[in-house]
């Protein structure tokens, strides 16, 4: 009996760590990310979660809406992507180009959404992004082409 115990408790020690790490790790995933760009006349809103995206585009006031599903190995390839970026610094990254800031471009940001928070990246500009973004963008892509142009 005294030998059982400690090993018990040391058991359920490893199981509650295992399972606080489980969780922790559930909330730093993506539920959904989103890619919106806009300027004055246009917009494009680009949003994906594990099962579908919706993809609208606005010009000139003429809406064009698609949706589709998407697979397993689109979502992996988007969380695995995005799990390697420090969310809390996604708003400080430095933007390669400001064409944004004159209508030379779409401006245009990343919002990745979590269990329990929601990331914004600092504005760029459409078809030019921080390099820390260009392989989650390359990911999205690749679910809806909208993202390229």
């Amino acid at each position: 009996m005294k030998k059982t115990l400690p090993l018990v408790a040391v058991l359920v020690l490893v199981l509650v760590s295992c399972a606080a790490k489980h969780k922790a790790d559930d909330k730093i995933k993506p539920v959904s990310v989103a890619y919106k760009a806009m300027t004055r006349g246009s917009q494009k809103d680009v949003l994906i979660t594990d099962k579908n995206y919706t993809d609208t585009t606005v010009r000139r006031g003429e809406e064009v809406k698609g949706k589709g599903n998407v697979t397993p190995d689109q979502w992996n390839a988007i969380v695995a992507e995005a799990s390697k970026l420090d969310y809390g610094r996604l708003n400080s990254i430095n933007a390669p180009s400001v064409k944004h800031q004159f209508d030379g471009a779409l401006a245009a940001n990343v919002i990745i959404t979590t269990a329990d928070s929601t990331y914004q990246s600092v504005t760029f500009d459409h078809g030019n992004p921080p390099a820390e973004l260009k392989p989650l963008l390359k990911a999205m892509a690749a679910v809806s082409g909208s993202i390229n142009n």
